[in-house]
């Protein structure tokens, strides 16, 4: 995929990956650069495929129900960088990447130090990832901290999920497995809800 990445700059920096803003021929995006030291076949094994969330992201996206303030993270390309695509961001060691549209928010562990939730804002929120399971979705870990928030232009709360690269499906680990992680993430707002929603 010839995206024409250029301008790097580093955002952050996790367990498994660098993320970098860069701009490229469809805009602003993030690039998410895996470590070289990540087992990816291993991951790829245990249900996890860091393309997935192409695939989500396209599905959900044709709900006719879908939350007005809910969405995933467009990904635009999952699987080998390629060669010199990444300039400055490349270790030189043959990187696997995802490139994604550049959400310009605040993580939702920082948004909420400034403003409050409503009961309606956070209505979507929860429905936003129920909709996602009943689609075969779960995003493994759901947390404040991989929820971006921008504003629309009546300032009210729009929330986009991130790291949908790790994303597990049902299809992939099996009903039973899936529930249980889907019962953890159906807890986590309702977890969050006390302490962020007025």
């Amino acid at each position: 995929a010839d995206l024409g990445l250029q301008s790097f700059k580093f955002l952050d920096a996790g367990l498994f990956a660098k993320v970098y803003a860069a701009e490229s021929s469809l805009g602003p995006v993030a690039i998410k650069v895996f470590k070289s030291k990540v087992n990816l076949p291993a991951m790829e094994a245990a249900g996890i495929d860091i393309g997935v969330g192409r695939e989500a992201y396209q599905r959900f996206n044709i709900l006719e129900n879908r939350p007005r303030n809910f969405n995933l993270v467009e990904v635009l390309y999952a699987g080998d960088a390629p060669p010199k695509a990444l300039g400055p961001a490349s270790s030189g060691k043959g990187e696997k990447i995802v490139v994604m549209r550049l959400v310009d928010g605040k993580k939702l562990s920082d948004y909420i130090k400034e403003h409050k939730l409503s009961r309606e804002d956070w209505t979507g929120l929860e429905e936003g990832i129920r909709q996602l399971h009943e689609l075969g979705y779960s995003l493994r870990e759901l947390h404040d901290g991989n929820i971006m928030v921008t504003q629309d232009t009546q300032g009210r709360p729009q929330f986009t999920l991130i790291d949908t690269d790790f994303m597990l499906t049902r299809e992939k680990v099996g009903a039973e497995y899936f529930q249980t992680k889907v019962a953890k993430e159906r807890s986590a707002p309702a977890d969050m809800d006390a302490a962020l929603v007025r």
